[in-house]
């Protein structure tokens, strides 16, 4: 894991990056934790643009670091009119990357299987355990025969709700004419395999494998990533034609089924409407409470207790009315009005607090950063990346936050500067410029 964060106004912009990386080999081995990792790069010799990577540090087991210089050194001096161009660019760049030998599944499609599958199956459980409170029965009370019929009607549900929600996700398509049904046709005996391994204990019917086989092929054209294997990058500086600078950021997952598939790329620009922005990466929990003066877990577990609580006392006040032997229909009524009195409570709650978020916090770090010169957001980024690796050390978990970090200020006269940033060597014995 990692924080990152990208600091912004009409001046430059500043970008830094801690230097943690977390090895995991295996589940049975403990994660080991590297404080040297370079995450922040110049993605032009020449020009005033900016690359950072979290998540994973690799694409298809290929260092992020040496990808980013080999695009650099493919780009050379070539100008893009937009920050936006340089993103596509590297898209393209990495597109040409696919390396695939014969025809069996890289590890990133097989992964897109196995939790595909996995991910059914917690489905399938969540739909038993409804079923089961829904007719106030314990499975251990039921025959094997109920048990199975319990189990064959919830994974029709968990097929059809699983159905709806792959549908719902939004198409990518880019990732149209992918060969996911051809490959896994061809490496029908590992499918089979592993649907067997995942779904061991689960009465799958021929006709319920055919739709998991194709919903899975349906999800590889949506903006989801099954395989939990995406990189974070973010671009950011200056294109030719641009005066303020622009951000660009967007994940990664690996080729899936001879396709790169990334989520759409978001981009956040600085203009005379917004004059400045923070955007933290990765863990960036406490770079947003000091933005929004609470920590947004906490804030989430304010909102559930406020309406577990609701809902606690309407289920109280529908007992003791009962008790009171008040008409069903009454109680009917007098409950209707009270949860829609405290929905409408809960959303006043919430429309207060984020209003004293914004006025009291948010505000006036936006206004105060839209102001500061360049030293000073390097500064600022810095102490944003610090104060998350402090709050990891100051805690009982594992310091995946932490090391040396690199900050850059690029703008637009001066171009990319390194402010702070560590090296493997000692520049003194190295006659060549680092880079």
């Amino acid at each position: 894991m990692t924080t990152e964060v990208s600091v912004m106004n009409k001046h430059a912009v500043a970008l830094a990056a801690d230097s943690a990386v977390t090895i995991s080999v295996s589940s049975d081995i403990a994660p080991k934790i590297f404080h040297s990792v370079d995450k922040l790069f110049m993605l032009s010799k020449s020009r005033p643009v900016g690359i950072m990577i979290y998540g994973s540090a690799s694409l298809m087991r290929i260092p992020w670091e040496t990808l980013i210089k080999q695009f650099r050194r493919q780009l050379g001096d070539r100008d893009e009119s937009h920050l936006e161009d340089y993103a596509v660019s590297f898209i393209g760049f990495l597109g040409g990357l696919n390396r695939r030998q014969g025809s069996d599944l890289n590890f990133v499609e097989q992964w897109h299987i196995i939790r595909f599958l996995k991910a059914f199956r917690q489905r399938t459980q969540h739909q038993l355990e409804g079923l089961l409170t829904q007719s106030g029965d314990k499975s251990e009370t039921l025959t094997e025969d109920q048990q199975k019929k319990l189990l064959r009607k919830a994974m029709t549900a968990a097929i059809s709700d699983f159905g709806k929600f792959v549908e719902g996700l939004e198409n990518l398509e880019y990732m149209e004419g992918h060969q996911a049904k051809e490959l896994m046709a061809v490496n029908k005996s590992w499918v089979d395999q592993v649907m067997a391994e995942v779904l061991n204990d689960l009465p799958v019917t021929a006709s319920q494998k055919k739709k998991l086989l194709a919903l899975m092929v349906d999800a590889v054209e949506k903006e989801f990533f099954f395989s939990e294997n995406d990189s974070g990058v973010v671009i950011a500086g200056f294109g030719e034609e641009e005066l303020y600078p622009v951000m660009v950021r967007c994940n990664f997952e690996g080729f899936l089924f001879d396709k790169l598939k990334y989520g759409r790329y978001q981009v956040t620009k600085i203009d005379d409407n917004c004059r400045s922005y923070i955007t933290p990466f990765a863990q960036g929990d406490e770079i947003s409470a000091f933005i929004q003066g609470i920590d947004p877990g906490f804030m989430i577990r304010i909102q559930q207790s406020m309406q577990n609580y609701g809902s606690g006392f309407i289920q109280q006040l529908q007992t003791v009315l009962s008790e009171q032997k008040v008409p069903e229909g009454q109680i009917a009524e007098m409950v209707s009005a009270m949860s829609e009195y405290a929905g409408q409570q809960g959303e006043s709650l919430n429309a207060s607090l984020g209003q004293y978020s914004q006025q009291r916090y948010i505000d006036p770090v936006v206004d105060a950063v839209a102001f500061l010169p360049k030293h000073e957001l390097s500064h600022l980024a810095e102490s944003l990346v610090t104060l998350t690796s402090l709050r990891k050390k100051m805690s009982t978990e594992s310091e995946t936050v932490g090391g040396p970090v690199d900050v850059a200020v690029i703008s637009k006269g001066d171009g990319f500067i390194w402010i702070k940033r560590k090296n493997y060597f000692d520049p003194q014995q190295n006659f060549t410029k680092s880079d």
